[in-house]
């Protein structure tokens, strides 16, 4: 049984895991709130953080790197320089850092987000969705806050209680986070997913939650303007020679049987590239197609799908 401890130090929650646990760099970005890219960096420059490679190439890490590097992001929040802070070790960082703000805790972030959604108080609403996000990371700050809120928001809308703007206010903020989030997470270079909604689904925050969870699998998405005609998204996958497609089906489509365009998106599709397909609004199957009708669901079987892709790369 592996044994958990938790810790609080000046604002960040540590937690260490006596097994010792192997994290992708985007695992890492995720946990930590810094972008992969920035690791990257500090890696050629500084040698911190160490990562070793998998047979394919790919860097892991150990859990442990996660504590430090929470740390060595709120020093740098606070003004230190990178090259000073990651030189320092975790208990040198907690010396450094002797006047942090506790964060709020993670199981109750809601009711500020309601409350500057009612004041429209947007720096305020982005800030609060963004501490939320380094501090659960990405996917679980799509599924177990921002699904939910998003929930209880178009529910609320439907009873009355919030005003359209008040919707609005709460969409174009979050959309703009997750934007942020994917483009935070995904590798440099060409698009290796495509991303889309089909005619007549004209809710784009789904295929924006899709993004994040694909550029969190290390591979980088090519997100397309919302209700691209499926001809169009095939074709954008043939010109990148894209691993994969991704749709988002929301509950609240127009147009409630997509079977169609599927199949022929499908259809145009090459034998190779494979098509995810997710959202409540989606089919139970679609031939040919990897389907699941929940969030939750597409990211916890990403990691999987990714996986098989590349294998099936590498044998072409």
């Amino acid at each position: 049984m592996t044994k958990r401890y938790s810790n609080t130090v000046h604002g960040v929650e540590l937690n260490t895991d006596a097994a010792l646990a192997l994290m992708t760099i985007g695992a890492v970005a995720q946990a930590t709130g810094i972008p992969a890219n920035t690791l990257r960096t500090w890696e050629r420059r500084y040698g911190v953080p160490t990562p070793t490679r998998t047979e394919g190439g790919h860097r892991v890490y150990a859990a442990s790197v996660v504590d430090h590097l929470r740390l060595v992001r709120v020093a740098l929040d606070e003004g230190h320089r990178a090259k000073q802070v990651l030189a320092l070790t975790a208990k040198q960082l907690s010396a450094l850092l002797g006047h942090m703000v506790e964060l709020p805790a993670a199981e109750g972030p809601i009711p500020a987000w309601r409350e500057a959604m009612r004041q429209l108080n947007g720096p305020l609403f982005s800030s609060l969705l963004r501490r939320e996000r380094s501090k659960v990371g990405a996917l679980a700050f799509m599924t177990a806050r921002v699904a939910p809120f998003m929930t209880w928001v178009g529910e609320a809308w439907s009873r009355g209680d919030l005003q359209i703007h008040h919707e609005h206010f709460v969409a174009n903020h979050i959309r703009s986070v997750l934007d942020e989030t994917w483009r935070m997470l995904a590798p440099p270079g060409r698009a290796q997913v495509v991303c889309a909604t089909l005619p007549g689904e004209p809710h784009d925050m789904g295929v924006l939650m899709v993004a994040v969870a694909v550029a969190s699998g290390e591979l980088r998405p090519l997100v397309l303007p919302g209700q691209t005609p499926a001809a169009q998204i095939a074709a954008s996958a043939r010109t990148l020679g894209a691993g994969a497609v991704a749709i988002s089906l929301s509950k609240y489509s127009e147009d409630q049987s997509f079977d169609l365009a599927l199949r022929s998106l499908r259809a145009a599709l090459p034998v190779n590239t494979s098509l995810w397909v997710g959202g409540a609004g989606s089919p139970e199957h679609v031939r040919g197609a990897f389907t699941r009708q929940s969030l939750q669901q597409l990211a916890e079987r990403l990691p999987e799908c990714v996986a098989e892709m590349r294998i099936d790369h590498r044998a072409e």
